[in-house]
C-alpha cells in the first residue's frame, strides 16, 4: 500500500525549508561517461579485436603464401695457382670484377593441414568468447554504475537524518544542563546526553565517510568528475514484486547469461585446442612453386663464361614428422588439462550466476515487503509529527518533543529510502547476472528521480564535502 501522497509531502517539508535544482549530474550523463571511461569495458573492447585478429591470423593459414626474395652483390676475385713439383709452369695470377644478382618468387599453397583447419574453429570460439565476456562487463559495468549511485543517494539520505540527530542530541543536551544547575537531575543525565551529542555527531562522520566513498566509486567507472548533489527517488516510484517470472524462470535465463555462455564458449575453445595439438603431429602436403632467376657475369672458376638462368617449378611437398622429442605428447597433455581447467571454470560461473539470481531474487521480494513496512513506519511517524507540533502550538510540548519526533521522522523516511534503494540493486542484480540489464533500466530510474533540496539546516549535503 502507498504511502498518500500528502505524507510524502510532508516528507520533502521536513527535508527542507527551501528547494531548488542541485544535481549536476544526472544517471543518464554518468552512463555516457562510463561508456567512454569504465576501464573494464575498454578492456574487453581490446580484448574482442584481439580475440577477431587472432581468427584472420588462423584463417591466414589455409589461404596461399606468396614471398619473393632478391639478392645483388659485387665481387673481387684475386685467382692464382700453388706451384708444385709435378707442375713447374703455373698459370698466372687472375684479378677480376664481377656482379651477380638473383631473384625468387615462391607460392605455398596448403592442401591438407588438418591443424590448421582445427585452429580456425578454435579462434571463432575464442571470438565468441570475447563477444559473450564483452556483454558481460557490460552487464557489470551497469550494475555497478547503478550502484555506486544508490550508495550515494543513500549516503546522503543518512547525513540528512545524522544532521536531526545531531540537533537533537545537542538540544537534550542544553536541557540535561540547565536541569542540573537548578538540582533537577544529576551530572550522570549530562554525561549522557553529551555522549549522545558525540554519537550524533559521529554518525555524521561515518555518513560524510561513506558519501565520499560512493563517490570514488563513481570514479572508477566515469573518471573524474566534481562532486555534485545526488537526486532522490521520487515518492511515486512504485516497485511491484517479481511475479511475471517464477525463480526458476529466471535461472533458465541465467542459463544462457552472456557470463555463462563466456565459459561455455572457452571451454569449447578448449576443446578444440586438444584437437589441434592432436593433428599436429599429422602429415602435411603442400603444393610449392617456385619462379627464379640467377645472373652472373663471369664464372665460378677463371675462364668461365658468365651465366642467366630461369627457373620454374612446381609440385607437391609432403611431410610427416616422426619425433618430436615427445613434445607432441606434452602438448597434447597441456591442452587435455588446461580444458579440464575450463570446464570447472563454466561449472563455477554457472553456480556463482545461480547463486546471484537465488539471492536477488529472494532480496526483490522481501525489499517489497520492508518498504512497505517501512511506509507504515513513516506514517507512524507522521502522526507523532503531528502531534508533537500541536501540542508546542497550545504551549503543551518543548521544542525538544518536535525536535525529536522530527528526527524520528527523518530517520522513518531515510528507512524508507534504504529499503527502496536495497529493492532497486537486488532487482538490477537480477537482470544483471540474467544478461538482460539495458539503458531503459537506467533511463526509467533516472525519470523517477528529484532533485534532493537543502536541508532544513540550510547544509546542502554534496557529495564529496
Amino acid at each position: 500500500m502507498d504511502v498518500p501522497r500528502a505524507l510524502f509531502l510532508m516528507v520533502l517539508w521536513a527535508l527542507a525549508l527551501l528547494s531548488r535544482p542541485a544535481t549536476a549530474l544526472t544517471l543518464m550523463e554518468a552512463l555516457q561517461l562510463a561508456e567512454e571511461q569504465d576501464p573494464t569495458v575498454a578492456g574487453s573492447h581490446d580484448s574482442l579485436r584481439a580475440a577477431e585478429a587472432r581468427s584472420a591470423q588462423a584463417a591466414a593459414q589455409l589461404r596461399p603464401q606468396l614471398s619473393v626474395s632478391a639478392t645483388t652483390g659485387w665481387n673481387h676475385r684475386d685467382y692464382s695457382t700453388i706451384n708444385t713439383p709435378v707442375l713447374p709452369l703455373s698459370t698466372p695470377n687472375q684479378v677480376s670484377n664481377y656482379q651477380n644478382r638473383s631473384a625468387q618468387l615462391t607460392l605455398n599453397q596448403p592442401l591438407w593441414r588438418h591443424a590448421n583447419v582445427i585452429a580456425v574453429e578454435e579462434s571463432h570460439r575464442a571470438s565468441q568468447q570475447s563477444q559473450e565476456e564483452l556483454k558481460a562487463a557490460r552487464q557489470d559495468m551497469l550494475v555497478r554504475l547503478t550502484q555506486a549511485w544508490v550508495d550515494l543517494m543513500l549516503a546522503t539520505d543518512d547525513i540528512s537524518a545524522a544532521q536531526q540527530k545531531i540537533s537533537a542530541a545537542h538540544l537534550f543536551w542544553q536541557q540535561a544542563t540547565k536541569a542540573t544547575t537548578i538540582e533537577l537531575t544529576g551530572p550522570e543525565k549530562v554525561e549522557e546526553a553529551h555522549a549522545k551529542y558525540e554519537a550524533a555527531v559521529a554518525e555524521r562522520m561515518s555518513a560524510v565517510t561513506e558519501q565520499d566513498t560512493a563517490l570514488a566509486s563513481l570514479q572508477q567507472i566515469v573518471g573524474d568528475i566534481d562532486p555534485f548533489v545526488p537526486p532522490a527517488l521520487t515518492p511515486a516510484y512504485v516497485l511491484s514484486p517479481p511475479t511475471d517470472s517464477t525463480l526458476a524462470d529466471w535461472l533458465e535465463r541465467v542459463d544462457i547469461s552472456p557470463l555463462v555462455e563466456a565459459a561455455r564458449q572457452a571451454r569449447l575453445a578448449a576443446d578444440e585446442e586438444i584437437r589441434k595439438q592432436r593433428a599436429g603431429g599429422g602429415m602435411t602436403v603442400d603444393i610449392v612453386g617456385t619462379v627464379g632467376r640467377n645472373y652472373q657475369q663471369q664464372g665460378n672458376f677463371p675462364g668461365q663464361d658468365g651465366y642467366d638462368i630461369s627457373q620454374r617449378s612446381i609440385g607437391l611437398q609432403l611431410a610427416l614428422p616422426l619425433y618430436a622429442g615427445g613434445g607432441f605428447s606434452a602438448k597434447v597433455q597441456e591442452a587435455v588439462a588446461l580444458r579440464n581447467k575450463a570446464e570447472r571454470d563454466h561449472l563455477a560461473a554457472l553456480r556463482k550466476a545461480h547463486a546471484t539470481a537465488q539471492v536477488a531474487w529472494s532480496g526483490w521480494r522481501s525489499g517489497c515487503v520492508r518498504i512497505a513496512a517501512a511506509q507504515q513506519a513513516l506514517r507512524a511517524a507522521s502522526v507523532a509529527l503531528q502531534v508533537a507540533e500541536g501540542g508546542r502550538q497550545q504551549g503543551l510540548k518543548f521544542e525538544l518533543d518536535v525536535l525529536e519526533a522530527r528526527q524520528n521522522f527523518q530517520e522513518a523516511w531515510r528507512d524508507l529510502q534504504k529499503a527502496r534503494y536495497d529493492t532497486v540493486m537486488q532487482r538490477v542484480k537480477l537482470k544483471g547476472v540474467a544478461g538482460e540489464l539495458s539503458e531503459t533500466d537506467l533511463l526509467d530510474l533516472q525519470q523517477n528521480m528529484v532533485p534532493r533540496p537543502v536541508t532544513a539546516t540550510g547544509d546542502e549535503t554534496g557529495a564529496g564535502r
